[in-house]
């Protein structure tokens, strides 16, 4: 119960301190940010421009770029390990997710965890987030349409913003909910996992097969 105690404390002071930093961050914000995709793979690109891309910003080589179908939806997607993500990050897993109608780019979602990385523990959990978060909450999101340090029932919600054609970025903090020996809820962190959606109003996914049989 120490190390919950000593995360949910650090969960606190991040919470603080980043009031101030959304505060200075719609103060100085770019204007007009617009959601592009992931580093050079960009929303729209097929399965044989994503890998160009992949290879391009990680210097991989492409068999180790896995393929494979999500079942719920049916949709494609393409999956690497990276040793190092950001400046002294651990090794994270990056999904690359492709339209089941279109065939294009509609999603990327970055992870780290435990099992992408066994040294990746709560604490560390906590610090990449802060890190990814004072990035994000910097780009220039409109502050109608940003969120910073929600609860949320898989953990908290560190930042969520919407840019100006409806695209979606969401950092959240994820991990088993226990509560103290004073009463109070504690995040146990699990996983940090970080969403880039192209359209999360209509998702390009196999619809319900309900009434085809």
């Amino acid at each position: 119960m120490r190390r919950l105690a000593a995360t949910l404390a650090v969960l606190i002071a991040l919470t603080a301190s980043c009031v101030g930093t959304a505060a200075a961050a719609t103060e100085t914000a770019k204007p007009d940010y617009q959601l592009k995709g992931f580093r050079s793979a960009h929303f729209g690109m097929t399965k044989a421009q994503v890998k160009a891309a992949i290879q391009k910003d990680f210097r991989i080589k492409a068999e180790t770029i896995q393929e494979s179908v999500i079942a719920e939806g049916r949709t494609p997607v393409l999956l690497i390990r990276v040793a190092a993500l950001f400046s002294q990050s651990g090794v994270g897993e990056v999904a690359y997710l492709f339209g089941y109608h279109s065939n294009k780019l509609v999603q990327v979602t970055v992870s780290l965890s435990t099992q992408t990385d066994p040294e990746l523990n709560a604490d560390r959990l906590v610090i990449d987030g802060k890190v990814l978060q004072n990035y994000l909450l910097g780009l220039g999101y409109p502050a109608k349409k940003m969120l910073v340090n929600q609860p949320a029932a898989v953990g908290l919600v560190l930042f969520q913003g919407i840019d100006p054609q409806g695209r979606l970025t969401s950092l959240q903090l994820q991990g088993q909910m226990t509560k103290s020996p004073s009463g109070q809820m504690v995040l146990n962190p699990q996983l940090l996992r970080l969403n880039y959606v192209s359209d999360p109003e209509h998702p390009d996914m196999m619809k319900s097969l309900a009434g085809q049989f």
